[in-house]
């Protein structure tokens, strides 16, 4: 199945995920507080990825999800990246998945239970 990456996030995306945007003016702030609770008896993660390129277009073999907690993915030296998400609840539905390729300024929180692909960068390699 062919799915055509977006180069802008549609509003299908908040189903599986929020975007992690920079303010718009001095002094304001975004919070995402309320996408990061901590779940009884699971322990926060926190890790730094070095991402190895990608060639479009991908094939997507597989995918997870996280059914107890959110994942953040924040950008710290990347130039754009792929992200594909898709519906389900057991187990994922590739006949709803949508790709969206974010540049490398905006992060994304995925929501729990939320299945994607894992991270994949395109361009050069990357740090999240």
């Amino acid at each position: 199945m062919k799915i055509i990456a977006q180069t802008a996030p549609p509003v299908a995306l908040s189903r599986f995920a929020t975007l992690v945007e920079p303010p718009a003016h001095p002094g304001d702030r975004r919070l995402y507080s309320d996408w990061l609770a901590p779940v009884p008896g699971r322990a926060l993660q926190f890790h730094l990825n070095h991402v190895v390129p990608s060639a479009l277009p991908l094939e997507i073999t597989k995918v997870e999800a996280h059914p107890y907690a959110a994942q953040v993915f924040l950008p710290i030296d990347v130039d754009r990246y792929v992200v594909t998400v898709m519906p389900g609840q057991n187990s994922p539905d590739p006949a709803g998945a949508l790709a969206v390729i974010l540049p490398g300024t905006v992060g994304i929180v995925y929501r729990p239970g939320a299945w994607h692909a894992g991270i994949t960068v395109v361009g050069r390699p990357g740090h999240f």
